[in-house]
């Protein structure tokens, strides 16, 4: 069984592992846990139909952070955020003639960029 907080959902529910990965690889990330594993999945558990998922602030990296009682952020909304930010401000710098589909380029091309660098990448079925 698993515990996330997905899209799918919308929540967070308790799932068969198949259920939630759709047989699909997945990520295993170490991830220091600041809390019990019995207060890790009560804090879990408790979130079950309540957490409203929000893909910029309330997804499941923010739900794992959360539960193991570390402050709520995900690096991959971060890194996003921030990709796009640089990537706007360095099309208005260089390119000739800015306008906003340069700038909505640049900002998705770094923040595309930038979510990939900081994806967990060690897998395991």
């Amino acid at each position: 069984m698993l515990i996330s907080a997905t899209k799918r959902t919308g929540t967070v529910q308790e799932e068969a592992w198949d259920t939630v990965t759709g047989s699909k690889a997945s990520v295993v990330v170490a991830l220091e846990m600041k809390l019990t594993p019995v207060a890790v999945l009560r804090a879990a558990r408790e979130q079950i139909g309540t957490w409203q998922y929000s893909v910029m602030t309330r997804n499941c990296e923010h739900f794992v952070t959360h539960v193991t009682g570390h402050q709520v952020s995900s690096t991959q909304v971060t890194a996003g955020v921030g990709g796009a930010l640089v990537g706007a401000a360095l099309v208005a710098s260089f390119a000739e003639n800015p306008n906003a589909i340069k700038l909505l380029a640049g900002a998705a091309l770094i923040a595309g960029v930038a979510v990939y660098v900081v994806r967990p990448t060690e897998k395991t079925t």
